[in-house]
This record gives structure tokens, sequence and C-alpha cells, in this order.
């Protein structure tokens, strides 16, 4: 799931494909704005961090694809790209340049929103498996699965593999110049932009399904049987709550805003500074 730079709208991909849309400008009542399924269906989405209103998608045919959405009118298909394999994870540059796709095989490619020039293509891993890929200046970093990490610059050189973390990876987060990974061991590692260790913690459950943090070192960790944690950038506990029975698919976080997507049902909002509810009820519409 995706928020919006600017926390007025969050885009939730379901593991069916579909991508909803939803108007969180007022975070008491969230407004569906409509379903999407591109080709046969969509696996990941992400807003341009510069031009909020843009936003890309990878499908399961292998499209990169980059909308315009804005208020309630129908997106606009600005470009599309045929990725050589099937990406299932997507961002941009910083900057809002540039748009990438990776593959869960490593395969990633980078193309420029200006002028639909491609930027590069490479494959990064060898075939180990990825979970997250990000954006860093005009360099994309890939976390694999097994807790290795290397990044690519497209117009100059691929780096060496850094070692993050000695157990697989659950789930990651970026946000500015911090790096969230977690293991399947319960273990919560902190690294700056240069992927260098910058500290860590240990959750007491090791089912971490989902993570989202702020670039000043907030934490929000969801758990697959519906608790959801916040942790300070002091390493002490803000808030718990209870989600309740939601189908998890992910939480992400935009100013003081919290979001816990639930396939269809209304994301579940609360405030970052203290847990409490602002809106979505985790129910079906």
């Amino acid at each position: 799931m995706a928020f919006r730079s600017d926390a007025q709208q969050l885009a939730v991909v379901t593991p069916n494909r579909m991508m909803t849309l939803w108007n969180t400008a007022d975070p008491a009542e969230p407004r569906r704005l409509g379903r999407f399924r591109y080709g046969r269906g969509i696996y990941a989405a992400a807003w341009n961090p510069v031009a909020v209103s843009l936003l890309a998608t990878a499908s399961v045919d292998g499209m990169t694809t980059v909308w315009r959405f804005l208020d309630d009118r129908q997106p606009e298909q600005l470009a599309a790209w045929q990725s050589p394999v099937t990406a299932q994870h997507i961002g941009w540059s910083p900057a809002g340049q540039w748009v990438f796709s990776v593959a869960p095989s490593g395969v990633a490619s980078v193309w420029d929103m200006r002028s639909s020039y491609n930027v590069g293509q490479a494959d990064l891993t060898g075939g180990r498996q990825v979970v997250a890929v990000y954006g860093v200046d005009d360099t994309i970093v890939v976390i694999a699965e097994d807790g290795w990490a290397r990044w690519w610059s497209p117009r100059t050189r691929t780096g060496e593999w850094v070692r993050l973390t000695g157990a697989p990876v659950r789930a990651c987060a970026h946000a500015g110049g911090l790096l969230v990974v977690t293991g399947v061991d319960g273990t919560l590692a902190c690294f700056d932009a240069r992927l260098d260790p910058a500290g860590e913690l240990r959750v007491d459950h090791t089912q971490t399904y989902a993570v989202a943090c702020t670039g000043d070192g907030r934490l929000v960790i969801a758990f697959g049987s519906g608790n959801v944690v916040a942790i300070g950038s002091d390493g002490d506990i803000l808030w718990q709550l209870d989600a309740g029975p939601l189908t998890m698919v992910g939480v992400a976080i935009a100013g003081d805003l919290v979001a816990i997507g639930s396939g269809t049902a209304r994301p579940y909002l609360v405030s970052l500074a203290t847990g409490a509810a602002l809106g979505g009820t985790g129910s079906g519409l």
C-alpha cells in the first residue's frame, strides 16, 4: 500500500491484484474513489514523491505504467513500458524523474519520465529473491530475502553486496535516509543511506507482517495477529493497538497519519503520535 506524499490519497493493492484508491483528505471519513485493474492485475503501486498526482504501477503482464489521478476523474495513462521480466516491485527516484521496476529475480529496469528513455536494465541479484527496493539520489537499492543488499547506479556501476541481517528478511521500510529491515527471528535493524548500521531492536513477535517508518526514526510495525505497535526514535513504545481481524495488506505513514490496509475494507487510519483512531473501521463497506 502507498500513501501520496501529501496524505490526501492512499493506494491499496490486494492479493487478488486489484488496486483500490482512497481519498484520505478527511481521515475520519476515508472515501473510496474506485477500484482499478490493469491488464491481468496489478502487483504494486508507488506515488511520485514530487508530482503528487502521478502513480506508477507494476502489472502482471509485465507493464510498468504511469497514471495521473486528478480528483474523482478517471485516471489518465501517461506512459507505459514493457519490462523484460514481470516486475513485482516499483518505485521512483527521490527527484521524481525516474521510475523503476524490479522483478523478484532481481532484473531491474529504469525509465526517464520526461523523455521515456530507458536509462538502464540489469540483473542485480543473480537469482536472489528480492523483497524490497527503493531509490536514493540516482541509485536503486535492492534488498534480498536472504538478508543481503546492494545498490545500482544505471549511469555508472553496481555496488558490492552488503550483509544486513543474519536471518531471512520478512519486511522492509525506507524513508529519508533510513532503512528498516525486520528478520524472521524478530530482529529489527536500522541502516543509514550508505547501508551502515544505525541501530537494532528486538520485537516480541516474530511474525512481522509489515513495517513503515519516518525519516526521523519512528516505526510502525504490524503483526499477522492484527497487533500494531509504534516505536519512537528513542526505541520506546509510543502506543499499541489491536486492529482486529483484518486481512493485512500493509501499513503506510504520511505526516501524522498511519494507514493499516485490509483488502477492500476501509483503511484503518490512526494518529502516528497517539494511535488514536481517526477513520476507517476495518469492516466491509
